[in-house]
């Protein structure tokens, strides 16, 4: 296992290395293009992880049987737009969240130690 982790990290800092390489050979178009490109990249990236941490959050006070109308948004960095595809991606699942076979969810420590106690 040592040896993987060892393997996977050389893999990884051969592949930094060539990027940084590939990144210093760019024209000055190129590099402003790719710095365009990777800051908007950030931005989607940091957006998705804002909207997954909310989006647990959400699941975890469903699951708790909680209010989720006092989760302030805007304090964890969500704006209106960020909200309406939040709900927007939460809506497909609604349906299968309501549905009956979903009660397991309800008492979900108490079903996972009885599967593991099998």
């Amino acid at each position: 296992i040592v040896e993987l982790a060892e393997h996977k990290k050389w893999m990884i800092m051969k592949t930094l290395n060539e990027i940084e390489q590939a990144v210093r050979q760019l024209s000055p178009e190129e590099f402003a293009a790719f710095r365009s490109w990777f800051a908007e990249f950030n931005t989607l990236r940091d957006t998705t992880n804002r909207i997954n941490a909310i989006e647990q959050k959400a699941l975890r006070k469903l699951l708790e049987k909680q209010d989720t109308d006092d989760i302030d948004l805007e304090s964890q960095g969500i704006d209106r737009a960020q909200a309406h595809i939040l709900r927007s991606s939460l809506a497909t699942f609604s349906d299968d969240w309501d549905s009956p076979e979903m009660s397991i969810c309800d008492n979900y420590d108490a079903a996972k130690d009885s599967v593991q106690t099998r």
